[in-house]
């Protein structure tokens, strides 16, 4: 089966009401999205679009913004894991959330360092996309035992099993890493550029990607079953 990843998008920012205004026609605006998240520059696809940069950076900036891309529901069990990427020679820590059950991806976030209060401050970020106090399975990392007590979670650890979809989700990430990383300025944008692109992904991730492992059909979708 044929995806038109444009027309999908321009459906999903429709349908979450991004743009208030759309004088420049939404699939247009979904196309500039995806090409900024593979990796073209904001002057690339300008030129590529005939519109300015900043126009570019405005809708990148929007679509990552969406609130209601994950919405807070009860959830069972969530992997939590990190992981290192190198944006222009230097190394960011990646931290990521997902549900098992729904692989619906919670959270997705970059630092320039990892603590424990890195993890805390995370998983706070993914409380608000839960409506309860999940169970969390990570990995032995040092820094996951404060946060957790500190919330008053319930984990375990896990090296393999349920924790593989994660390890599955950041192979991919990784390689669409690989594309758009030297397109960051790291050391002149901190890790803020590649927070706005990792939460494009997410929004990619969740609303229109086809997962294998839940019949071929966005996570998004597969909750509404």
């Amino acid at each position: 089966m044929f995806i038109d990843p444009i027309r999908e998008l321009a459906e999903a920012i429709r349908a979450m009401g991004v743009f208030r205004r759309n004088k420049i026609p939404i699939e247009e605006k979904a196309r500039a999205v995806l090409l900024y998240m593979a990796g073209l520059s904001s002057w690339e696809i300008a030129e590529e679009l005939g519109v300015s940069h900043a126009s570019v950076l405005d809708w990148a900036r929007a679509v990552a913004s969406v609130p209601g891309s994950v919405h807070p529901r009860e959830r069972r069990l969530v992997a939590v894991d990190e992981t290192e990427l190198k944006v222009n020679g230097r190394i960011v820590y990646v931290w990521a959330a997902m549900d098992v059950d729904t692989r619906e991806l919670l959270a997705l976030e970059a630092t320039w360092s990892r603590s424990s209060l890195h993890a805390l401050l995370f998983l706070r970020k993914v409380l608000g996309r839960c409506t309860n106090k999940p169970l969390f399975v990570v990995d032995r990392g040092p820094w996951y035992g404060w946060a957790f007590r500190s919330l008053g979670l319930s984990y375990y650890h896990e090296t393999f099993g349920i924790r593989s979809r994660i390890e599955r989700f950041f192979r991919t990430l990784k390689r669409r890493t690989k594309v758009f990383s030297n397109n960051v300025n790291a050391r002149r944008l901190g890790v803020r550029a590649l927070n706005t692109i990792l939460s494009i992904f997410q929004l990619y991730y969740n609303w229109l990607r086809h997962h294998k492992g839940i019949g071929g059909i966005p996570a998004i979708a597969a909750m509404s079953r």
